[in-house]
């Protein structure tokens, strides 16, 4: 008996051993934030006047890894100033942390790296990491008449581009606080009933802290028992269904805002009078699952024309992990470089 219960209490030392390796913090629904005596914010990112969200390009940290141009993008071209080739064709690529080129490694082994590098193209890049619909309609509205291209891509990463509420412009308060020590937090977070709205990211931090842990004010005595463990924490939070699971993590919900935002992206490359590509990056769990990318995104595009790989040639081993804010690798980004040409090829 007593072999019995040492057993399964080393079992369960080990599991929580590995749970805090792997990034379970105790008492934090999936790793949100990560506790911290104060609130630091890194000003990765930045949002103008018109809602439009880019890098801080007087950021020290940022420019330590990414070319930043001066209007905030990752690019080694002004998008204001640098004159037309003639030998090339100008493409506006617009997107999120994909089109940005996350994980790729070198950074100029991304897809929109890569095609830069070819000499038919020149590629202006308004990848930024955690944008949406909102600020590509934005990007549009505001850059395609500005650099004149020739041809226009947005790039819908359909893991976490999709927004199951209206998304309004917020000027000048960052889409993302990036805190130090802690995590990447948004600047507003909807429940599946309500949008919470954050100025700063003290706001932001001190509203996950209460809502979205169980170290915050007037947690009962079996709370904070369980806080202090991260196997405890995990199955807490696997098996409640209160609002602090539903708050970070609202499932997709066939809402008309999507295909809204997608019909006046399609219509302002239309009023342009460019040639332009909607078109969908899948998410790890769509290549897992060889989902059928139509079936599932129709409520998104519905009478617009889009395109995607044929997720028979991609698989898990194209990204860096499985989870829904998991990036190509260079081999996704070398696939997907490849579904671009071929489009920009017909």
């Amino acid at each position: 008996m007593l072999k019995r219960i040492g057993g399964l209490a080393l079992f369960i030392i080990v599991i929580e051993v590995a749970l805090r390796l792997v990034g379970i913090t105790p008492g934090i629904f999936a790793g949100i934030i990560k506790p911290v005596k104060e609130v630091v914010d890194n000003k990765y990112f930045v949002t103008d006047s018109l809602g439009i969200a880019s890098y801080n390009k007087n950021s020290v940290r940022v420019r330590s890894y990414k070319t930043i141009n001066d209007q905030g993008f990752p690019s080694q071209y002004d998008f204001l100033t640098d004159e037309k080739k003639s030998n090339q064709k100008r493409v506006l690529l617009i997107g999120d942390s994909y089109v940005d080129g996350w994980n790729a490694q070198p950074q100029d082994s991304s897809f929109g790296a890569r095609l830069d590098q070819n000499q038919v193209y020149e590629v202006f890049n308004f990848g930024v990491g955690g944008t949406d619909l909102l600020n590509y309609r934005l990007i549009l509205e505001h850059y395609i008449s500005l650099t004149d291209p020739d041809i226009v891509i947005v790039a819908v990463y359909l893991g976490n581009d999709i927004a199951p509420y209206e998304r309004t412009p917020r000027p000048n308060v960052p889409h993302v606080f990036a805190i130090e020590n802690s995590g990447w937090l948004a600047s507003e977070i909807y429940d599946g009933e309500q949008v919470y709205y954050f100025d700063d990211a003290q706001m932001a931090y001190d509203w996950c802290y209460n809502e979205l842990s169980l170290l915050g004010p007037n947690r009962s005595i079996g709370q904070k028992i369980v806080a202090k463990s991260a196997l405890f924490t995990a199955i807490y939070f696997v098996t409640n269904k209160r609002k602090m699971l539903r708050s970070y993590n609202p499932k997709i919900t066939k809402t008309p805002y999507p295909y809204k935002e997608i019909k006046q992206i399609d219509e302002l490359c239309k009023a342009a009078n460019v040639d332009y590509w909607i078109v969908g990056i899948p998410s790890p769990n769509d290549v897992r699952k060889k989902i059928s990318m139509e079936e599932k995104y129709e409520f998104v595009f519905q009478d617009v024309v889009w395109h995607f790989p044929d997720l028979q040639n991609f698989n898990l081993k194209d990204y860096d992990g499985k989870k829904i804010d998991n990036h190509f690798n260079n081999s996704g980004h070398k696939k997907f470089y490849n579904f671009i040409l071929n489009l920009l090829k017909e």
